[in-house]
Parts: structure tokens; C-alpha cells; sequence
């Protein structure tokens, strides 16, 4: 058998007549032929691959029809093909008007616990990098817009960084240039 496994790289198994019935009596017949229950654990995996070659199935398979062998019970195919199609299990029922009134429900949206939007001071946790930033516009003179001053606070450390400019723009600003 050693020779065999080593020999073949894949045997399709060709039944004339019995298609998977065929495979599980020469399952049957190897297992039993060989002692498989008294045999030691390597040479049960060489039984196991010898089987998994000469049958095609895969080895989760082969496993699950030798352990129903061991258990006593007979290899046999334990489904049948539908005879006549697939046969319809429910009818029209739930297409009708009292059914889906019945059984169908509308439910609100709910609201989330997550805040979207709202301004708080922020939680830093003793962590520097938390910068709190503030702008103040100076005001105007004689039509001409003054300057604005910037400050820049970290929160724990109140590391502070002061800048003026002339102008401070916005999102919007830049889009409406854009266009």
C-alpha cells in the first residue's frame, strides 16, 4: 500500500454501477479487510490516505464515514434527490394584505448616544498636545478691517504661542475663490 501511495499522484474512482453506494462498500471492504480497528495510529493514517486516493472524497469525509463504520453503522448514502424537483413548502400566504398587516412593523429611528458637533473642552488625561486655540479681532478703523490676534494654549503644559495676522480665512472663503 506504501508503494501504491507512493506511486500514484491520483486514482479517479470509476463505478460502473452503484455511484457512491460502489464507493461505500469498497470503504467498507478495505476497512475491514486490513483490521482497521486493531491497526496502530500510523498505519491508520496510511488506511485513511489509501482511501482518500482510491475514493476521490476528501479526508474530513473519509474520517466521518470510517468513524460511522466503527460506530457499527452501516456506510450508506443517508439523502435522497427530490423526486420530482423542489417541492414547494409555503403557499401565497404571506402576500396577502392581513398577513402583512399582521406581521410586518415599522420601527423610528432611533437617536445615538454620540454627540456630533458639540464644543467642549477637551480631556487630556495629564497627555500634553491638547491645544485650546482662541482668535480676537482688534476691531476696525475708518473702513479697513484690523488685525487679529491668535493664541494657542496647550492644556496641560499652558505652553502659550501668540500670532497676529491681517486676515483669517475660512473654508468658505477658499471655495468661493475657487469658483
Amino acid at each position: 500500500m506504501r508503494s501504491f501511495l507512493a506511486g500514484t499522484a491520483k486514482v479517479g474512482f470509476c463505478a460502473t454501477k452503484g455511484g457512491e453506494d460502489e464507493r461505500y462498500r469498497h470503504i467498507a471492504a478495505v476497512l475491514s479487510r486490513f483490521g482497521y480497528r486493531q491497526l496502530r495510529r500510523p498505519d491508520k493514517g496510511l488506511i485513511l490516505r489509501y482511501l482518500e486516493r482510491t475514493t476521490g472524497y476528501s479526508r474530513q469525509q473519509i474520517t466521518r464515514l470510517v468513524k460511522r463504520w466503527g460506530e457499527g453503522r452501516g456506510l450508506r448514502k443517508n439523502y435522497r434527490a427530490p423526486q420530482n424537483g423542489w417541492v414547494r413548502k409555503f403557499t401565497d400566504l404571506c402576500k396577502q394584505a392581513g398577513y402583512v398587516a399582521r406581521r410586518q412593523v415599522f420601527t423610528k429611528t432611533r437617536p445615538t448616544g454620540i454627540a456630533i458637533g458639540v464644543r467642549r473642552a477637551p480631556k487630556p488625561d495629564g497627555r500634553p498636545g491638547f491645544i485650546r486655540i482662541d482668535s480676537v479681532h482688534q476691531g476696525d478703523q475708518d473702513g479697513i478691517k484690523g488685525v487679529y490676534h491668535i493664541n494657542a494654549v496647550d492644556c496641560v503644559t499652558q505652553w502659550e504661542l501668540v500670532a497676529t495676522c491681517e486676515k483669517i480665512k475660512t473654508k468658505n472663503a477658499i471655495r468661493s475663490r475657487r469658483s
